[in-house]
């Protein structure tokens, strides 16, 4: 099996052997340099193809940048092109959504966006906190995020009232005045938030200038982004949703998922009657050539 770790060095392949509570697992370590996805896909192309592969361990600590696209949708393709499943362990290698290609096993020991709400909508009941607004950017995957917001929000018995949907461009707005006017203008005291690392800190700042971050004013970190909040100048009474083990080091959390992965290999060779391989070379499908034409 191989484990991918995004990082930001030149892309390195490591062989190990690594013994699990199931047995013993020849890890590849793989550390890809997080400005050219490109060359992931391209090496993985080619370890699949020439190599027996059980599944994929994908561990990144943090979200990209917004400049770059996220990893974990390519993978969650390339695990639905090939049968091969993805075990997506740390803050970073979550798809924020339910998993929708067709045939993909994609497993987030992570917090996924729906699960966050469905854990944040559960303590808002708790303390009948029923009214609340939404507060976005366009960051990756907010249209899901309003989605999921609305599908368990609406025509609900709780009887929620969502006050309003502010979606902000801080990007284009560097001094954050128009940032702090629409979050000033926001009168509900308990704010959903979904945006980028980058953009959480901007929009935190204008919120400590609009006076909206004090005690009085709750706030809720949705989406995979915003696992981490290692920020300075956090809002006074900020929630986020991580998952058990999220203190743990990267190499832990890569030993939990081949720990999976072994274990269901293991199963496999077992229910097969144990006379079978274990590995079966997968590989994704070729785009087909044109057939030349007679002149």
């Amino acid at each position: 099996m191989a484990s991918f770790s995004s990082t930001s060095f030149s892309s390195v392949l490591v062989g190990e052997i690594v013994m699990t509570p199931s047995g013993q697992a020849n890890v590849i370590y793989l550390a890809v340099n997080e400005s050219s996805p490109g060359s992931l896909l391209l090496q993985l192309c080619e370890l699949l193809a020439t190599t027996p592969l059980q599944g994929l361990v994908f561990e990144e600590e943090r979200p990209p940048p917004p400049n770059r696209a996220p990893l974990a949708p390519m993978l969650e393709f390339v695990s639905a092109q090939t049968g091969v499943p993805v075990v997506a362990v740390g803050g970073g290698a979550s798809l924020g959504r339910e998993p929708q290609e067709s045939g993909s096993i994609y497993l987030q020991f992570t917090c996924s966006t729906s699960l966050q709400l469905e854990v944040i909508f559960e303590v808002l009941e708790e303390y009948d906190w029923t009214s609340f607004s939404v507060v976005t950017t366009r960051h990756h995957g907010y249209e899901d995020f309003l989605a999921m917001v609305e599908g368990m929000t609406d025509g609900s018995f709780i009887g929620w009232e969502k006050k309003s949907v502010v979606i902000l461009n801080v990007t284009d707005d560097p001094g954050g005045a128009r940032t702090k006017r629409l979050l000033k203008d926001n009168e509900a005291q308990v704010r959903l938030l979904y945006c980028s690392l980058e953009e959480a800190e901007l929009i935190f700042r204008a919120a400590w200038a609009a006076g909206q971050a004090g005690p009085s004013h709750m706030w809720f970190a949705v989406g995979p982004a915003l696992s981490g909040l290692g920020l300075e100048g956090l809002p006074k009474a900020l929630f986020a949703i991580r998952p058990q083990g999220w203190r743990d080091e990267p190499r832990r959390r890569i030993a939990k998922g081949v720990s999976v992965l072994t274990h269901g290999a293991m199963a496999l060779w077992r229910d097969k009657g144990g006379h079978q391989p274990l590995a079966v070379r997968r590989q994704l499908p070729q785009r087909r050539q044109p057939d030349s034409q007679g002149g």
